[in-house]
């Protein structure tokens, strides 16, 4: 791994973050599932193998039609499988590992590690590996699932694995088996929304997390990550490219899904998120301001403050001094 110098400021930042994040890690009680909601917040994405440092990167974006801009981008120490962000502001990550994972918490200004615990499993105490799905869920707890199982389990946010499975996944048409390709989110009917992978192709699944049954609603291009944002559900594309649905899938199916392309990274993506994936309530319109800026030889770095409703995010933007 190789090593990012933190500069003083934005050490100054971490901890300001750290402080804040305290804040929004109070536990949020299960609700009746609400409608989709109309304001949209910002996703994060994390670049996977090939990118030397891997980045961590936030988009905002524009309602109704879904289009993305490039928010901040800042480096990560490591590649993590996948990311969930919480309700309330706080970024989890797991480290992708064969030989024993990492429940990391991040700050979003720097991309450094804030906390991290192992993944193991409650009964026996076994670790969970190459984990590449991680999401939040309403009652504080996360989802999380491996690159080579087909099953879906709850977590502690002490990284501590429920030995039961949320749910097994079903096979395909041609008897093929699926398993994770990397990330799940919950819709607002509070079924979970699950990508996998098999027989070549990315498969989107519905769970219904009472009962645990899952159905296969269509087939999509290769993707490792998943956001919800207003009223669309962003995909990111092993190819970098972040894709919409252009509507949710309700019906079992195993045809293409429709998609639009919202934006063209050029990285390789691992994971995917947003402050809504947990199907929690709408947030008030979010707002984005500069709360300073300095330089770093020719690079001029500012510091965003980002407030949805409860949660509140410190970013950081990089940019050539003199360039807009």
């Amino acid at each position: 791994m190789r090593p990012v110098q933190q500069p003083k400021r934005v050490a100054f930042a971490t901890a300001v973050i750290a402080g804040l994040l305290g804040v929004g890690m109070v536990g949020v009680s299960p609700t009746a599932a609400a409608a989709f909601c109309a304001i949209p917040t910002p996703i994060f994405v994390n670049s996977g193998s090939g990118i030397s440092p891997p980045v961590l990167r936030s988009y905002s974006v524009s309602a109704p039609s879904g289009a993305l801009s490039l928010a901040s981008e800042v480096p990560l120490i490591a590649n993590y499988g996948d990311i969930a962000l919480t309700e309330g502001g706080v970024l989890y990550a797991a480290t992708f590992s064969g030989s024993g994972t990492s429940l990391v918490t991040l700050s979003t200004a720097t991309g450094l590690p804030l906390t991290s615990v192992p993944i193991v499993f409650s009964v026996g105490g076994a670790p969970l590996n190459s984990v590449n799905a991680l999401s939040a869920a309403r009652d504080g707890s996360l989802y999380v699932g491996t690159t080579t199982s087909n099953q879906l389990f709850r977590m502690t946010p002490a990284g501590v694995v429920d030995i039961i499975p949320v749910t097994l996944f079903p096979t395909l048409s041609t008897s093929a088996m699926l398993t994770n390709a990397g990330d799940a989110l919950t819709l607002p009917d509070g079924d979970l929304l699950v990508l996998a992978s098999g027989d070549g192709s990315g498969w989107a699944l519905r769970v219904n997390v009472g009962t645990g049954v899952s159905t296969i609603v269509g087939s999509i291009p290769p993707s490792f990550g998943a956001a919800l944002s207003g009223e669309l559900i962003y995909l990111a594309g092993a190819d970098g490219i972040i894709r919409s649905l252009a509507s949710i899938p309700t019906a079992a199916s195993e045809s293409p899904l429709t998609l639009v392309d919202q934006a063209n990274t050029g990285l390789s993506l691992f994971g995917a998120s947003s402050l809504q994936d947990s199907g929690g309530p709408c947030p008030t319109a979010p707002t984005l301001a500069e709360t300073g800026t300095f330089l770093e030889g020719p690079v001029l770095v500012s510091i965003l403050l980002l407030l949805a409703g409860a949660s509140i995010l410190f970013l950081r933007r990089a940019r050539r001094a003199g360039s807009l």
